[in-house]
């Protein structure tokens, strides 16, 4: 899985619009093959902060994208806002549910909720 981050401060007179904005992007990059899934957040302690987050199923298809209109769109939002944070490709090679802090502790055993399986669930 790869993901792409990106990061950027909202301007206060157009922060309604531009994450409308965003949204729509969103969900044209979630009708896109290999996308897993697109989440924007707001930091608690700044409203004006807002977090981009795409995950890809693979490198491929992520590179795919890249030479789409959809990032195209995406980077031209970023030139609309007061400050650019910062853009990221986080490539993950392993994820582990809390099967592994069991293991690390030495437990033997966890709620079956709890289990590895149960991390691969989204709020997507």
């Amino acid at each position: 899985m790869i993901e792409l981050h990106l990061s950027i401060r909202l301007p206060r007179h157009k922060r309604r619009s531009l994450l409308k904005a965003f949204e729509f992007v969103a969900a044209w990059a979630r009708a896109e093959r290999g996308c897993l899934g697109v989440d924007l957040y707001l930091a608690v302690s700044d409203a004006y902060c807002l977090s981009y987050v795409e995950r890809w199923k693979s490198e491929d298809e992520l590179q795919s994208m890249l030479r789409t209109r959809h990032f195209s769109q995406l980077i031209a939002l970023t030139e609309s806002a007061p400050e650019f944070i910062g853009c990221e490709f986080r490539v993950i090679n392993e994820i582990r549910g809390l099967g592994y802090a069991a293991e690390v502790m030495g437990e033997t055993t966890y709620p079956f909720h709890l289990a590895d399986d149960a991390c691969e669930k989204t709020c997507n």
